[in-house]
């Protein structure tokens, strides 16, 4: 199938709006949550290893503190091109977590998160934003409009981003 696509030369996609050139995918334990690294390692990274290998572009959903853990072990996966990082119902915003942002980054993932414009801001001015993707969107939860998108890039253009790069 993925050679049927590929021969549009469009791409493709997962639920996440990231384009890869080649195949690509989402993946995730969010049972995770309830087992030990130990188990993790057992259970869960086998699976994920060989769905990373079969993958040109695979993406882990790092679903919440339960799963931070597990971090280690996903790092290990050498093939693995990025996390996402969503901090959960009831957790500080993303931009909170610099250090585990950080840490994704430093080991050569790529860092999925989705922030508001002040939040990517923030983490820009704290971080850097080389290696980030960041999915923008208004506090309330919804896109921003063409006016706020302008001046937000606006913004971010005056900061340095040095060291940005292309996903793939």
């Amino acid at each position: 199938q993925s050679a049927i696509i590929r021969a549009s030369g469009r791409g493709t996609s997962t639920w996440l709006p990231l384009l890869s050139t080649g195949t690509t995918y989402m993946l995730q334990s969010d049972a995770s949550t309830m087992i030990s690294p130990a188990m993790f390692e057992r259970f869960v990274l086998p699976d994920l290893e060989v769905c990373c290998e079969s993958l040109d572009h695979p993406f882990y959903h790092l679903d919440g503190p339960g799963e931070i853990r597990h971090l280690d072990h996903l790092l290990s996966l050498s093939r693995l091109r990025g996390i996402q990082w969503v901090p959960g119902a009831g957790q500080p915003p993303p931009e909170d977590w610099p250090d585990l942002l950080r840490r994704i980054r430093d080991a050569g993932k790529l860092c999925q998160v989705g922030v508001t414009p002040q939040g990517a801001l923030s983490l820009v001015r704290r971080v850097g934003g080389r290696g980030f993707y960041f999915v923008i969107h208004a506090p309330d939860g919804t896109f921003p409009d063409d006016a706020s998108a302008l001046s937000f890039l606006d913004l971010l253009a005056r900061e340095d981003v040095s060291g940005a790069r292309r996903l793939w």
